[in-house]
């Protein structure tokens, strides 16, 4: 199980740190709190984003 960074996961989705924050903020973009960081479950993310996109595609 991958677990990513911030940075990690925008080079990943190819977008901006900025859009991975406004999603986790108000889309439900799963996340994992280590500590005092925010970190994010590889495999989740993927989930997350397909559906994400199916959603937008509906619209």
């Amino acid at each position: 199980m991958d677990i990513l960074t911030k940075k990690e996961v925008a080079a990943l989705l190819r977008v901006s740190e900025r859009s991975i924050d406004l999603w986790r903020e108000r889309d439900g973009l799963p996340t994992v709190k280590i500590g005092q960081v925010c970190r994010f479950y590889r495999e989740a993310v993927l989930r997350w984003f397909e559906q994400f996109q199916q959603k937008r595609e509906v619209k």
